[in-house]
């Protein structure tokens, strides 16, 4: 994939995608991030993980979940955009967080679930706002990407095999 970031300065971002050689369409996301204007002396306090931005411009993939929003994978970090904001997530010392902050892509399934695949392991979003790790009994360093069968087993791919998860 070809991919291009485009920041205008009212903090739009544009994104187009051109597949080379598997021959699709140009793909094209466009997020706009600009706030209201804000009164003169008042502060707006937004939780840690709020921002206008991208926690990084190395895009790596898209994923739109059953809400609506889009969540943006990065090499360092990932992001969902709800309309206004960006939400960050990164890698953390608990289980709730992600397995690493490279995170190749997200993958909503056919049941809606949001499954987040990153260098070091697989996660699938739980609603609240953390994700619950994805266990498997083999090596699952150096993940590459993700794809669902029609009777719903998924598989995740890695630089020399094939895992199924059930």
């Amino acid at each position: 994939f070809n991919k291009a970031l485009h920041n205008c300065s009212n903090g739009c971002i544009y994104v187009h995608f051109i597949p080379q050689r598997l021959g699709f369409k140009a793909q094209s996301l466009y997020l706009c991030t600009r706030q209201p204007k804000e009164t003169v002396g008042s502060q707006r306090e937004q939780p840690l993980l709020l921002s206008n931005h991208l926690s990084n411009e190395q895009i790596n993939g898209f994923a739109e979940d059953r809400y609506g929003q889009v969540w943006i994978s990065t090499f360092r970090g990932l992001n969902k955009f709800d309309g206004t904001v960006f939400h960050q997530y990164f890698c953390t010392d608990d289980s709730t967080g992600l397995p690493d902050n490279n995170v190749r892509c997200a993958y909503r399934d056919s049941r809606g679930q949001l499954w987040v695949l990153t260098v070091s392991g697989i996660c699938r979003y739980n609603g609240k706002d953390g994700f619950d790790r994805v266990t498997m009994n083999v090596n699952i360093r150096y993940m590459l990407s993700m794809a669902e069968s029609r009777d719903h087993r998924m598989f995740f791919f890695t630089m020399g095999q094939v895992n199924e998860y059930n």
